[in-house]
């Protein structure tokens, strides 16, 4: 039997941040991805719209802790991550 323990989102903006806080709550590990910065810090489009998200009210994240399961990441830098996802 297949077990999905791992899933990637492709973009983060509203849709994709909120997608990746609903998957990490219900448990599953998640990689966030995004268009890299210009600059030194690369993910920060993709730090932008997970925070951004997380404010938001209702934050769809009810449980702080499930932040934990996101990471988050670069098309660039971070797109053969995705092997590692279910």
């Amino acid at each position: 039997m297949f077990r999905i323990n791992k899933i990637a989102v492709l973009g983060s903006g509203i849709m994709g941040s909120g997608i990746a806080c609903h998957l990490a709550g219900c448990g599953f590990e998640v990689l966030l991805l995004d268009l890299p910065s210009q600059g030194q810090h690369r993910n920060e489009v993709t730090q932008k719209a997970l925070d951004k998200c997380l404010i938001s009210k209702p934050t769809p994240i009810y449980n702080k802790k499930s932040i934990d399961r996101i990471q988050i990441g670069n098309f660039d830098d971070d797109l053969d991550k995705i092997q590692t996802c279910d």
